[in-house]
């Protein structure tokens, strides 16, 4: 009843939720996951596809010379998505328990992955080691506040160290101010939702 409702009441926004979903599962079973149960205790919301598809066709990289981190990698479909190109490693960073071992059963079950250095660590983000290759960091808008300033002074801590090529791949990027005030930050490209730039050393 409540459903006969929402579409009498709402068609569009009930048309797209149903859309969305429908998208989301067939693309998880493309991948071998399954990444649409929202059955955990803590607030989770997966990337959409057309979001991840659009960062790796944006990306001005050979995969084979860079590390991809996601921060806050949830279930891990950008995970498994990373995984399915040759990067040296795919690093998930996630705090959740829950969400962490959810990434590690998809990244088992996962297909098509061609990266064969794939892991999701449950740990501080402000505390993950960067890699010291180029780097492609994805950010589906998972910190705020100081969180996100603690990430990115560490992000910064490690480029200033070690100057290589980076990327960020941010998603629904309301700190997007907070991204351009980086010393080295340059938007690149930018779409609804999602923004791409590149970090240099200042």
């Amino acid at each position: 009843m409540r459903a006969r409702y929402k579409l009498f009441v709402h068609p569009v926004e009930t048309i797209r939720a149903l859309w969305y979903h429908y998208v989301s599962n067939l693309y998880d079973r493309w991948q071998g996951i399954e990444t649409g149960r929202l059955d955990v205790r803590v607030p989770y919301d997966p990337t959409e596809p057309k979001y991840i598809r659009w960062a790796f066709r944006q990306l001005p990289i050979n995969p084979a010379d860079y590390s991809f981190v996601d921060f806050g990698s949830g279930k891990g479909r950008v995970l498994a998505a990373a995984a399915a190109h040759p990067f040296l490693q795919v690093v998930g960073v996630e705090r959740s328990k829950e969400l962490h071992e959810a990434a590690m059963t998809n990244l088992r079950s996962a297909k098509r992955i061609k990266c064969r250095n794939v892991t999701s660590l449950c740990m501080d983000a402000a505390e993950f080691s960067i890699p010291q290759s180029p780097c492609v960091l994805f950010f589906y808008n998972p910190f705020k506040g100081e969180t996100m300033d603690r990430v990115l002074a560490n992000v910064r801590t490690s480029l200033t160290r070690s100057p290589r090529p980076l990327f960020v791949v941010y998603v629904n990027p309301l700190l997007h101010d907070v991204f351009m005030r980086q010393p080295g930050m340059r938007l690149i490209k930018t779409r609804t939702w999602c923004n791409l730039y590149s970090w240099a050393s200042p």
